[in-house]
């Protein structure tokens, strides 16, 4: 069960993002690990470019969002 005050405080983290911040914090929330490379951001959320979210996860790292957890080998 989630404590009433975590779903509060995800709730008001909505709120604060706009568009792309939001959809982007929302791709790291739904991911069990919440460990993604940009490349798998991207693929998650069907965009074409990485240009599309790398701005975009930098200021959520920036802003204290997201949090950056150490080093992930892309696949690719």
């Amino acid at each position: 069960m989630i404590h009433p005050n975590s779903t509060a405080s995800y709730q008001d983290v909505l709120t604060e993002l706009n568009g792309r911040h939001k959809m982007i914090f929302r791709a790291f929330r739904q991911t069990t690990s919440a460990e993604l490379t940009d490349r798998e951001v991207k693929d998650k959320l069907g965009l074409e470019d990485l240009n599309m979210v790398r701005p975009h996860i930098t200021e959520l790292v920036q802003s204290g969002h997201l949090r950056e957890v150490g080093d992930k080998k892309c696949d690719v």
